[in-house]
């Protein structure tokens, strides 16, 4: 069996130039994203994070999701997933239930995590990615905290090591399962088996690199993610399966949620329009119909009161 970081740094080993990640413009080859991983990894045992512990990732999907799970994984520590739709209380339980000593979170979040920060006793390192978001005082930078640090050296694990998926609290507050690295990972690969991506299922690190040297860059995964990586369908079939595997995870970020929200707003605008254009017809109608009986009693004031009352009322209900 294997656990992820051993698992990751072969297939770097293997096919370093490879595309890991695309994201918009970027692209991140399987090198740059273990040495990226590694240096989170230093930052974390420059911080005192011991091994065990947990890494919050609050995050919409972006390549520093990916890096910093992949760190967390090579220092042994445990990542977290965080709901980015998540508000105070929530985030605070999490946190706290999860006993996490590192949070990364995105500049867009950070009014959430500044409100809430006092209560987050527990966290020694913040990390911060940039999304355009404003900067919280006293946090990391991701970039800043990569360049400044070495890669951690690669070291022993163990498969029994954990990896942890908070649900996300539909029957109750969020719990978090865990499963053994290893098992998990053996699940994987038999999918790829299925999904005919490998032969067979891999047992250790020289028998994944033999199976990586059969993939070819015509015949690699390429997985498009179109789920949330905080969520188990996101993670586990768009990204992890293909990273096992020596393919490409395309994420589609914050501008995809953008795109989709934009575009929600122009149906309700549109429909918002259509039923304007529908209300001012029937008032039309009705006021000439009004007009027309009003025109036919004109020598009846009462019965003219009554149809001039009753338009208002109508003409009140509709606005």
């Amino acid at each position: 069996m294997l656990d992820f970081a051993s698992a990751w740094e072969k297939v770097a080993d293997v096919v370093p130039e490879r595309e890991a990640i695309v994201f918009g413009e970027r692209r991140i080859s399987y090198h740059q994203f273990d040495d990226a991983a590694a240096r989170f990894a230093g930052a974390l045992e420059s911080a005192g994070v011991r091994e065990g512990a947990k890494v919050a990732l609050y995050l919409y999907n972006c390549p520093e999701y990916l890096i910093a799970q992949h760190g967390a994984f090579k220092h042994r520590a445990v990542p977290v997933n965080v709901n980015y739709r998540y508000l105070d209380e929530e985030l605070v339980y999490l946190i706290e239930n999860s006993d996490a000593e590192v949070l990364v979170f995105h500049s867009s979040l950070s009014k959430c995590v500044e409100r809430v920060r006092d209560k987050l006793r527990a966290i020694r390192l913040f990390v911060e990615v940039d999304d355009d978001g404003r900067h919280l005082d006293g946090t990391w930078r991701f970039d800043d905290l990569l360049e400044a640090h070495e890669p951690q050296p690669r070291k022993s694990r163990r498969v029994e090591d954990l990896y942890m998926l908070y649900t996300g609290g539909t029957t109750g507050m969020p719990k978090g399962v865990m499963f053994r690295q290893g098992e998990f990972i053996e699940s994987l690969f038999l999918g790829a088996v299925v999904l005919g991506v490998l032969r067979t299922v891999p047992t250790d690190a020289k028998s994944l690199g033999r199976l990586l040297g059969e993939v070819s860059e015509e015949n690699r995964v390429v997985s498009v993610t179109c789920c949330p990586l905080m969520h188990g369908t996101g993670m586990w079939i768009g990204a992890m399966g293909a990273l096992m595997t020596g393919g490409t995870v395309v994420l589609l970020g914050p501008w995809w949620l953008r795109l989709g929200l934009d575009l929600l707003r122009e149906r309700q605008a549109r429909i918002r329009a259509e039923e304007r254009a529908d209300m001012a017809a029937r008032v039309h109608d009705s006021v000439l119909q009004t007009l027309a009986m009003i025109q036919r009693s004109a020598d009846q004031p009462q019965e003219v009161a009554r149809l001039a009352r009753a338009q208002e009322r109508e003409l009140r209900s509709w606005l």
